[in-house]
């Protein structure tokens, strides 16, 4: 969850905690995935939407925030300014790793937002799957 000046409260997706070291952790995600793909192995199609909010892709906050784990009770304030650049960075490798680690399985990766409509989510994915991948 994230509390910006106005203390309107915003939630990043399970495991998001940017702190002053300028690390995220994503626990939680990276066992789904890896948990996901093993049904591939198992010959399943698999087929992973990795649903993300706005904010947790472009990281617009400016003001200084407290961030809130959605696992567990820490938090941490910081200033977005200072951790903006190493969290975007943080956050593409995660998101390419995940759509890498999906690939070499075989497996569709398509990245939503959450302010995406679902039917061009869907055609957009269906349009990958009739291509090929």
């Amino acid at each position: 969850m994230l509390v910006g000046k106005h203390a309107q409260p915003h939630r990043l997706a399970a495991g998001h905690r940017a702190k002053r070291r300028q690390r995220i952790t994503r626990p939680a995600a990276a066992l789904a995935l890896k948990r996901l793909l093993q049904l591939r192995l198992r010959k399943n199609d698999l087929s992973v939407f990795h649903v993300l909010d706005r904010a947790e892709i472009e990281f617009p906050f400016e003001d200084n925030t407290l961030f809130l784990s959605m696992e567990d009770d820490r938090s941490q304030q910081a200033n977005p300014r200072e951790i903006r650049d190493s969290y975007l960075e943080e956050m593409k490798a995660f998101i390419d790793g995940a759509r890498e680690r999906c690939n070499e399985q075989d497996s569709d990766y398509e990245l939503v937002r959450t302010d995406e409509p679902l039917d061009k989510v869907l055609l957009r994915y269906l349009a990958r799957r009739e291509r090929g991948r």
